[in-house]
């Protein structure tokens, strides 16, 4: 009898441990939900402590080494940030995410927290054809990295054209030179503030100047970002670019809001050489009304990238404009010109 007795507690326990043991796993299992909370408390170290012990147990979890690294870079552990970023880098299956990781690196070790000081120079030289009219806008600036994210130095900034005139303005022209303060919040969104003198050239008038522009650029896809070995597949290869800017222009004392989109079809055609085409959309607005600065457009185009920072897009895109004042007609415009991107690390 005592036998048997035994043989069924000891069978009745081999029955609940199972039970016993998934119920002690799930308990142990850190609570994500919770790890939340505390972030949205701003307690970020206890925070990490469980996403840690979480991606401890569950190596495949690259979102929460993600949010990880954010919260390290948050804190400015950079090191730590850093690590968990190459975690997603190497582990991540999400070709988006392994994107994301290695823009942060990128942003992280040339323009962000580990100091280094750089030139930029952006230029976009087109004609266009409905205007009869060539258009040049070149910004150009020192970056001086004097605390984490943040840059300051000198810029210049212009926008001409041929045809413009006073009484018949295509383009509000202006040469402005002056200094600036940047803070970058993430790779693809900052907030610069400019300060300077300008020279606005249809008015005839100079004056101080004062811009804040808040900024969004980034790419989503697969895209050739010039650095290194391409990363290119041969054959087609899509991705898509947005920029958006919201900024106040004292010299017109006028509120702007531009957002463009692109998607694109790349194709390597050598080494050194990609051939592009993509739909393009543009909006801009403006708080005061002009027609000129009150427009949706619509078009396609192609583009020539060599695979180097040093040389410029060269593109032709067809496009329909359509003014937001009804007493401007829409208009179809071909244009066709150059792109130039370039920064140096000094």
């Amino acid at each position: 009898m005592k036998l048997k007795f035994k043989i069924l507690v000891m069978m009745v326990l081999a029955i609940m441990m199972p039970g016993q043991n998934e119920a002690e796993s799930q308990e142990k299992m850190p609570d994500l939900d919770y790890a939340y909370s505390l972030m949205r408390e701003n307690k970020l170290d206890s925070a990490n402590f469980i996403f840690s012990d979480y991606l401890k147990l569950n190596p495949s979890a690259t979102k929460i080494a993600m949010q990880l690294a954010y919260n390290y870079k948050q804190t400015g552990n950079i090191e730590k940030s850093l690590e968990y970023f190459r975690y997603v880098k190497l582990r991540s299956k999400d070709s988006e995410e392994k994107n994301r990781a290695e823009k942060e690196i990128y942003f992280m070790l040339n323009t962000g927290e580990y100091k280094n000081n750089f030139l930029d120079l952006y230029s976009y030289d087109a004609y266009d054809s409905y205007q009869h009219n060539t258009i040049i806008n070149v910004i150009t600036r020192y970056n001086y990295n004097f605390a984490t994210n943040f840059y300051a130095g000198p810029y210049f900034d212009t926008y001409l054209d041929t045809k413009s005139q006073p009484g018949e303005i295509y383009n509000d022209r202006y040469v402005e030179a002056g200094a600036f303060v940047k803070y970058n919040f993430f790779y693809f969104l900052s907030l610069e503030v400019r300060g300077g003198y300008v020279r606005k050239i249809d008015d005839k008038d100079s004056k101080f100047n004062f811009k804040p522009i808040l900024t969004f650029s980034d790419k989503f896809g697969d895209y050739d970002n010039l650095t290194g070995p391409s990363k290119l597949k041969s054959g087609q290869n899509l991705y898509m670019d947005v920029y958006s800017a919201l900024l106040y222009d004292h010299k017109f004392e006028n509120f702007f809001f531009q957002l463009k989109g692109r998607q694109i079809s790349a194709y390597p055609l050598a080494k050194s050489l990609n051939f592009e085409i993509y739909i393009v959309e543009q909006m801009l607005l403006d708080s005061k009304g002009f027609d000129y600065n009150n427009f949706l457009e619509v078009g396609g185009g192609a583009g020539l990238q060599i695979r180097t920072i040093y040389a410029p897009y060269i593109f032709i895109e067809g496009t329909q404009k359509s003014y937001l004042q009804q007493e401007k007609s829409s208009s179809f415009q071909i244009k066709a010109g150059l792109l130039f991107n370039f920064y140096k690390f000094l």
